[in-house]
Formats: structure tokens, sequence, C-alpha cells
């Protein structure tokens, strides 16, 4: 999220300039609208990463058929939770 927060910085210019042209009126108050949007969406992805990531909370229980591919992708599933800390089984 914070990389879109800088890409804004950088295509604020451009946001302006299709707000004009789409008749969107002042491209501020577009980029600040899209800004209290990222906000809003980043608190809801704060408190879904912070249940993922209690084990009290949430669980994966990780089930595929015993087929090779099935068990590799289970198994990068697996290794790709415990990055980021989320229990699973």
């Amino acid at each position: 999220l914070v990389k879109v927060m800088e890409l804004k910085d950088r295509f604020g210019g451009l946001i302006n300039q299709a707000s004009a042209m789409f008749g969107g009126g002042n491209g501020a108050d577009m980029q600040e609208m899209l800004v209290g949007r990222l906000e809003e969406t980043r608190s809801i992805i704060n408190k879904v990463n912070d249940a993922f990531q209690d084990p009290a909370v949430t669980t994966f229980v990780c089930v595929c058929i015993p087929e090779f591919l099935s068990i590799y992708e289970t198994e990068r599933l697996v290794q790709e939770l415990s990055k980021f800390g989320i229990d699973s089984h």
C-alpha cells in the first residue's frame, strides 16, 4: 500500500488531467478521494492480517488430492503461509 501511495505522488498530474478529461472536476479532489479509500482499505487489510496471524483465531487446514502437482502446490502454499506467520496444518 505504501507503493501505491508513492505512485499517487508520481502520477498526481496524470490523475488531474484524466479527471479533467472525463468531467470529474478538480483532480486534487479526486486524489483525496482515492487516498481516503486507500486508507480505509489499509485499516481493513491490517485487521484481516492480524486475524490471519493469530493462531487462536485462524488456522489454515490444507487439503489436496494425492497427485504430484496437488501435493507440490499444497506444500508451496504451506511455505508461503509460514513466510507471513500464518498457522497452517
